[in-house]
């Protein structure tokens, strides 16, 4: 590799590897101006070495099957902070050198061939990244998480379920999670309510409806009747906890002033027990 490929490849990823350089990449780092992150891989002096830059470092040095995981697997996939430990997994970490902030975790076989790339770098499936991230989380975190994923059509329950193993503690957390927010069945009660009221003469009902404003926050509308400006927003059991009961009221105040539509919220336990019931006081405030 030539100092212009560096350059090269400097300007598309901010990483490079000096091992076809030579065989003292501390020696190559410095006669180009270059700051070593991991084994050969390096970063120009002005460029920054954050997590991101040792994440791509990290994936070009070790060498295959790897995957990162977790955190950083989630913030890849787009569904997390940038983390400030990388884990990478490998299937023996026996003379796997990688330093601070990457580590190096030992994982099955399955979870490497599974892998993905996501901006660009190779990483555990979405699902499989939940799970390992949850072993940290506190129960309500997990909770969150989960919550936000199924909101956001990340994933569902039954794949997430299927990521699930035995005795692990991040396999816990998910499923309790799970059963928090829906009961198993959180989507089911949706369809269930929107027949429903299809069958008691109410049209113009929408589903998953996405509200974006002028500054570009986004949200989503479990069912929005258009006519009314009446939104329903179906609620797992995860929403009578504090901190999300603050979330909640924040969502329903911003959907009124921005987009003049009022929320009503509906547990999925009340639609389980009486939807006739639930149907019956929803129809007047649709003009019903």
């Amino acid at each position: 590799m030539q100092p212009d490929a560096i350059a090269d490849a400097l300007e598309r990823h901010g990483v490079v590897d000096l091992a076809e350089l030579g065989s003292n990449p501390v020696r190559t780092a410095r006669r180009h101006g270059l700051v070593l992150l991991q084994g050969s891989a390096a970063v120009a002096e002005t460029q920054p070495a954050g997590p991101i830059q040792h994440m791509h470092a990290a994936a070009l040095v070790v060498p295959p099957p790897r995957a990162l995981l977790s955190e950083a697997a989630l913030w890849a996939h787009g569904w997390g902070e940038l983390p400030d430990l990388v884990e990478i997994g490998v299937e023996d970490t026996r003379g796997l050198a990688v330093r601070a902030p990457v580590v190096g975790r030992r994982v099955a076989a399955a979870t490497l061939v599974g892998a993905v790339v996501r901006r660009g770098l190779p990483v555990a499936q979405l699902e499989t990244a939940v799970v390992q991230a949850c072993v940290r989380l506190a129960d309500p975190q997990a909770v969150q998480l989960v919550e936000r994923l199924l909101r956001g059509r990340g994933t569902t329950p039954d794949r997430l379920r299927t990521a699930c193993r035995r005795g692990f503690d991040g396999s816990r957390k998910v499923r309790a999670a799970l059963e928090v927010l829906d009961g198993g069945d959180l989507e089911l009660q949706k369809r269930r309510l929107r027949a429903a009221l299809s069958a008691a003469g109410v049209t113009d009902l929408r589903s998953e409806v996405r509200l974006v404003s002028k500054a570009g926050a986004s949200c989503y509308l479990d069912l929005l009747h258009d006519p009314s400006r009446q939104a329903f927003e179906i609620d797992g059991g995860y929403h009578d906890l504090p901190g999300q009961r603050t979330v909640d009221r924040r969502k329903d105040r911003w959907v009124r002033r921005e987009h003049g539509i009022q929320i009503i919220r509906i547990a999925d336990e009340e639609i389980r027990r009486d939807l006739a019931g639930i149907v019956a006081e929803l129809l007047p405030l649709l003009g019903r």
